[in-house]
């Protein structure tokens, strides 16, 4: 019965946590969507311009380094993007891992939805 109660509140825990999830992709989509466009159009900008300049101009070196800043910040969205797929799936092999044989059924099958619903990211 406790085992129960354990995964009942952790399933609960885990759907809050989806909801936050979505409550942000639905307010700061748009607005990520575009930085990463502007982000990645002055990339392009500065590559070309990078091209254009003479190798040891003062010139150069600055666009180098904001072409830099550029691509990191371009690294930030993916990393963190990349961070949450990975803790998404440790969740379904966290309670994969669990000794899930031994409780009962309808405890097993609500892990199975908890494991089901966390395979979207």
């Amino acid at each position: 019965e406790y085992v129960h109660i354990a995964v009942n509140e952790i399933i609960e825990h885990h759907q809050k946590v989806i909801e936050l999830g979505q409550n942000a992709e639905e307010t700061f989509s748009l607005l990520m969507l575009v930085q990463f466009l502007f982000s990645l159009s002055i990339m392009c900008c500065q590559l070309f311009q990078l091209s254009i300049l003479a190798m040891g101009s003062p010139q150069f070196y600055s666009m180098g380094i904001y072409a830099i800043l550029m691509l990191f910040q371009i690294f930030l969205f993916c990393y963190r993007g990349n961070e949450v797929m990975l803790h998404s799936y440790d969740i379904i092999d966290s309670a994969f891992a669990s000794n899930w044989v031994v409780i009962d059924t309808k405890t097993q099958k609500s892990l199975l939805l908890m494991m089901t619903r966390a395979c979207k990211p």
